[in-house]
Formats: structure tokens, C-alpha cells, sequence
């Protein structure tokens, strides 16, 4: 985060290019190298790790038009900063490691007995992904985070987005997160606290979105379904309508709710 500081140092924007193009030429090598080991040990996953790679380097590129357009100017410096050790975060921390990892232990779902009835299956194998990902970028252990499936809770939102499937499952994700667990996200990943929501949190929080949209993307394929996910907008909570089918991951940092609902603009 020191790039951000200011006054800014001498040769600010030389810097701000170095960086950028060691993440790029880094990502480059990284992801070729581990690509060429997943098809020498022929990784069962390897279509959906390569996906992964693929959209970071296309985000990289428009990060560095944006960045050059603006000549570096700190708001875009902050949504590139947000972006990055998010994504890293989730990548290094999270997707690395299960090469070598043994599978990770099933995590309850609580429900209400009334409503397991009727409950699609995907919806569950959907918050088991985002524990991973909660799991993953923030470091919480299982026992800190819960799922309230269908349940009578709400979330009190401080950031929304929403992300449109490009599939026969015609659904959009709405992703709610409350300003406890903003502040929370962003201490995990960076180890600062937040003294207000700023374009860091917001980036982050849209990496955030973008990954556990994925994640879905890829329950949805499990099922036979072929599924790619829009990039996620921030909208006001009022452009996410009211779903019976949603859940709450509850976390010792705060609270995130989701939702799945119609997509309106692909029908008919």
C-alpha cells in the first residue's frame, strides 16, 4: 500500500509502471509454469484453473489502460490495489494449495427443518463453495463461519453487486455484503483497518463477488449445465429483488447474503 501514499515519492508514476509490469511479467511465467505442471500430472480441474489464469490477465490489461488513461491517478490506483491482493490472496492461499491438499472437510448446513424440503441441491453445493472462498481469503476457520439457507434473517447492506449467468440457467447472483464484513474483508487481506468504505474496499469487494459468482458458474456446470458469469456491477440493494432462494454465511467478521434470482434481460 505504500504506493498510495502521499505526498507521493519522487518518479511516483515510474514506479507505479515498474510494478505493473513485474506483476505482469510475473503472472506470465507463473501461471505458464504451473499450466505445464497441471498437464504433466494431468489435473482433473485443469480447464477450470486455466479459466482462472485467463481472466486475471484480461483484468491486468484493462487495469493498465485504465491506469495509463488516467496517468496513474489514485482512484484508479485504488480499485487496481483492491483488485490485486484480493485475487492473489484467493489464487496463492486458495487455488495453489489444492494440489497438494487433501480435501477438505464437509461443513454443515444449518436449516430449518420445514425448508430442507424443496431445497435445490446446487444451492447448497453454492454455499459450500463460498465458504471455500470466505475461508480462503480471510483466513476464518469452518467453526467462524455458518450458513442460514431459506432462513428468516436479512442482511443490513452496506455494498451490493450483481453478476448475470450466460447459460440455460437463466439466474442472476446478488451478493450483499454488510459493512462489518467490508471493514473485515479488506483488514484479512491487508491487515489495515478501515476507517471508512473507500475504492480499495470496493475493488476488493468486487474481486470478492467475481470469484464466488465463479464458483457458482462452476456448481452450475457440475450439473451438466454449461455456465460462464458476467463481471459484477455494484447496484443499489433495490435492484436485487426478493428470492426465496438465498442464503447468509454469518462470520465472527460480519455477514454476507445472497441471493439468486431471474434473469429478466435473457427471457423470452
Amino acid at each position: 500500500m505504500d504506493v498510495l501514499k502521499y505526498p507521493p515519492k519522487p518518479n511516483f508514476k515510474e514506479h507505479c509502471f515498474e510494478h505493473l509490469m513485474f506483476l505482469k511479467s510475473y503472472a506470465e511465467k507463473h501461471f505458464n509454469d504451473e499450466e505445464s505442471y497441471l498437464r504433466s500430472i494431468n489435473y482433473p480441474d485443469f480447464d477450470s484453473h486455466k479459466k482462472l489464469h485467463t481472466k486475471l490477465a484480461v483484468d491486468v490489461l484493462r487495469f493498465e489502460k485504465e491506469l495509463m488513461a488516467s496517468d496513474f491517478s489514485p482512484l484508479d490506483l485504488k480499485k487496481f490495489m483492491g483488485f490485486v491482493v484480493t485475487w492473489l490472496t484467493y489464487h496463492v492461499a486458495g487455488e495453489d494449495r489444492k494440489f497438494s491438499k487433501a480435501d477438505e472437510p464437509i461443513v454443515p448446513v444449518k436449516t430449518e427443518q420445514s425448508k430442507v424440503i424443496g431445497v435445490d441441491e446446487f444451492i447448497k453445493h453454492f454455499a459450500m463453495a463460498t465458504i471455500q472462498v470466505l475461508k480462503t481469503v480471510t483466513g476464518l476457520m469452518y467453526q467462524d463461519i455458518s450458513i442460514d439457507i431459506r432462513g428468516d434473517k436479512f442482511v443490513n447492506p452496506e455494498i451490493c453487486f450483481r453478476a448475470c449467468m450466460n447459460s440455460k440457467f437463466n439466474k442472476c447472483i446478488g451478493i450483499k455484503y454488510s459493512g462489518e464484513i467490508a471493514a473485515g474483508v479488506f483488514k484479512s487481506i491487508t491487515g489495515t483497518d478501515a476507517c471508512e468504505i473507500n475504492e480499495i474496499i470496493i475493488s476488493s469487494l468486487s474481486e470478492l463477488s467475481s470469484i464466488i459468482s465463479s464458483r457458482f458458474a462452476g456448481v452450475v456446470s457440475s450439473y451438466g449445465i454449461p455456465c460462464d458469469v458476467e463481471s459484477p456491477l455494484q447496484v443499489p440493494a433495490d435492484d436485487i429483488p426478493a428470492s426465496i432462494d438465498r442464503f447468509i454465511a454469518e462470520t465472527r467478521i460480519g455477514s454476507l447474503e445472497i441471493i439468486l434470482f431471474d434473469n429478466y434481460k435473457n427471457k423470452g
